[in-house]
């Protein structure tokens, strides 16, 4: 406090001192020099004084908040309006329902639909797998790192970089908590023996294998199934894990994952593919002027006659085919034990959906990947 009225007071001063200064008319040459040095005090103080006053908004937002329930009710009342689902129709029958029990029904046999993987060609496996160059292989130090036993340090760093306030899985157990407990010593043979369990053999507490999900409108027809996000809430224990081999496995995996691939690619810019498709643009729309200008010219003929092409797979994470990126890591080298933990948390899943505050019964999650939290998403990449 002394502090602060200390700075309120210089402030005070060296106004008043400016304002003289301005005044002064009979030495308004040497006063100029001086009155450079006057503005920077002042312009360092109020800089100080308004940090000070930024904490104090902010502290006392944390102790008292947002307190008007009119606000908190509008708040509720939007967020509830654009998270229910009023109707949904039925894709076998095209009938629109708008009961509880139907709507669970149609989204129940939409994902169990989603969820069930189709027959692999293998022959189409096979020529995709042996094309994959041979270089393209962890060394055995790599594949050491990969299966390092995981330690109660290495667990509360990662914890620490896990984004705060996320939604907790079906135990209500957030990540706030999980550190606490992590951090609690009696408990850290136990975690250490269950990580590990799950990391080099394959056994992981039947937990990790149940979800919700939330279904996320985006847009279109808002009674079409096709036109929900699904995003799984999981425990917090099994996102810790999943984050701590998602980034064991991008810190090796950079040189088989291919260079046109920059999304969740830690050192690569997704927005590199935003500019190349600008500047295939750019060039395409030249030699289509240059083109019109010579329409005419019997003897012109055109530079090439390459298309441009956007593919984009439909439910990319969630069509992802457990056998196929089993092989694909086995082609890549990975740690057999490793893989025979993903395959486990990939290939077990029992999903409950969300809708309007009701559970559906449970749905197997065959294939895919899970979406919202920390998933394996690498693995995508190294599908790709």
């Amino acid at each position: 406090m002394e502090d602060l009225n200390w700075r309120k007071q210089q402030l005070h001063r060296l106004l008043s001192k400016r304002n003289k200064m301005m005044r002064h008319k009979k030495t308004r040459g040497l006063v100029l020099q001086g009155l450079d040095m006057v503005n920077q005090h002042i312009q360092s103080l109020q800089h100080s004084l308004a940090e000070i006053e930024i904490l104090k908004a902010g502290k006392f937002w944390r102790e008292h908040g947002e307190k008007s329930p009119g606000f908190l009710k509008r708040s509720m009342v939007s967020r509830e309006n654009r998270r229910s689902i009023v109707e949904l129709r039925n894709l076998t029958t095209g009938d629109l329902c708008q009961d509880q029990p139907s709507i669970s029904n149609i989204a129940t046999n939409f994902y169990t639909s989603l969820f069930t993987p189709e027959a692999l060609d293998s022959t189409a496996l096979s020529v995709i797998i042996r094309n994959i160059p041979g270089h393209l292989k962890l060394n055995s130090d790599q594949q050491e790192s990969l299966m390092m036993p995981i330690d109660v340090e290495e667990l509360l760093t990662d914890s620490k970089q896990t984004r705060r306030l996320s939604s907790p899985g079906p135990d209500g157990l957030p990540y706030e908590i999980l550190y606490l407990v992590m951090k609690f010593p009696p408990f850290h043979d136990l975690i250490q023996l269950v990580y590990n369990e799950a990391l080099k053999k394959g056994k992981s507490p039947p937990s990790w294998n149940e979800s919700v999900m939330c279904l996320l409108y985006k847009k279109g027809d808002p009674t079409d199934m096709k036109n929900y996000r699904p995003l799984s809430l999981a425990n917090s224990d099994y996102k810790l894990f999943t984050r701590n081999v998602n980034r064991r496995i991008m810190e090796v995996s950079s040189n088989l994952i291919s260079r046109q691939q920059l999304g969740f690619i830690p050192g690569r810019f997704i927005a590199e593919n935003g500019m190349i498709c600008q500047l295939l643009m750019e060039d395409a729309q030249r030699k289509w002027s240059i083109a019109e200008q010579q329409e005419n010219n019997p003897t012109f003929s055109t530079l090439d006659s390459d298309i441009g092409l956007l593919l984009d797979q439909e439910k990319a994470y969630d069509r992802v085919n457990l056998e196929y990126l089993t092989k694909v890591l086995r082609k890549f080298g990975f740690p057999r034990p490793l893989i025979k933990c993903i395959s486990k948390l990939m290939g077990d899943n029992l999903i409950r959906i969300n809708i309007n505050g009701h559970l559906s019964t449970e749905v197997a999650k065959l294939r895919g990947l899970k979406q919202g939290g920390s998933s394996l998403s690498c693995t995508v990449q190294l599908g790709i």
